[in-house]
């Protein structure tokens, strides 16, 4: 009887299917984010555990159209060969909730499947703020530092910075710019602009000289 018991729990092991591990349940990812500023929020590492078939596998994910997939930098279109620990990226153009079905196939053809769930959010602008110092004083002119590095982006990465400077337009990609204003009423705008092409609303300071 023992023998038997043995040989139905062998039986059980052999059509185990893999066993698929993420390193997160869930994703949240920025819409349009195919550069990966979002903090690294749709790299996903996938493991695969199989004693009974252990090497390489086979991958195929299903997105439901509304996802793109990338592995090894290459857009997934079709199943492709899977390392025992492999990683793929997530990027979505729409904004919404869909599952991400991940498969992976051993090379006994035993197949098993895990669904991720991705909520892609909206991207948010950009806030600029600056400040502007005094470096060096005289009679009719003023030298001043513009300093707006006080700027923010929630979910983004700043990329350029845009002074206006009594009308005259600056982009840089530092957050800094110095002038010199002489006699009379100036005023100083900044603009950001992150990574995807969001653009804050301009914030404008004025500056007298006398």
């Amino acid at each position: 009887m023992a023998g038997c018991t043995d040989k139905y729990v062998s039986l059980q092991r052999v059509n185990q299917p893999p066993v698929i591990l993420t390193d997160k349940d869930s994703l949240t990812i920025r819409e349009k984010d195919y550069m990966n500023h979002f903090k690294g929020a749709g790299f996903m590492r996938i493991t695969v555990k199989d004693s009974m078939a252990p090497g390489m596998h086979i991958m195929a994910i299903d997105s439901t159209g509304n996802l793109e997939v990338f592995y090894d930098s290459v857009k997934m279109t079709k199943a492709l060969p899977l390392n025992q620990a492999s990683v793929i990226y997530v990027a979505c153009k729409q904004v919404g909730e869909f599952p991400l079905s991940i498969t992976v196939i051993d090379k006994l053809e035993k197949t098993n499947t895990k669904i991720i769930p991705v909520k892609v959010v909206a991207n948010t602008p950009p806030v600029s703020s600056f400040k502007m110092s005094p470096t060096d004083y005289s009679p009719g002119k003023a030298q001043y530092s513009i300093d707006a590095s006080a700027s923010s982006s929630p979910m983004s990465r700043i990329v350029t910075y845009t002074f206006y400077i009594d009308g005259v337009q600056t982009t840089l990609l530092t957050p800094v710019i110095k002038t010199t204003f002489y006699t009379g009423d100036h005023t100083v705008g900044v603009v950001v602009t992150d990574d995807l092409g969001a653009k804050s609303m301009q914030t404008v300071k004025t500056v007298t000289v006398l």
